[in-house]
């Protein structure tokens, strides 16, 4: 057994703008309830979530969620389904360093 350096692999998929729109319009008839009845703990570090920056606004869940946001989960778990397809069809590329003696914020691949 060698052992070799862990390795990052690379997708982009252009998406369209049009594609964007779609998705964000089926979340914008997503109707939740800000604080859930259910109340539910865990701990073992499987979360999910949305948030949308120019508001503040951040829904996390853990496990399948609340049912009061299922609607939520759905469109979730639809738009990553979604973007794992399409990014599974782009041929891998390896990632490369980013150059740190450009000062600024590290680009995103």
């Amino acid at each position: 057994m060698t052992d070799s350096p862990p390795t990052i692999e690379v997708r982009d998929h252009y998406i369209s703008t049009n594609e964007v729109e779609c998705c964000l319009d089926k979340l914008s008839r997503v109707v939740i309830p800000v604080y859930p009845a259910e109340k539910k703990f865990g701990c073992d570090g499987e979360r999910f979530g949305i948030s949308y920056a120019p508001y503040g606004a951040r829904f996390e869940w853990w496990c399948d969620g609340p049912a009061e946001w299922q609607s939520l989960v759905d469109w979730a778990v639809e738009v990553h389904g979604w973007l794992v397809q399409a990014c599974c069809a782009a041929t891998p590329q390896p990632a490369q360093e980013p150059d740190k003696s450009v000062p600024g914020p590290l680009p995103l691949p």
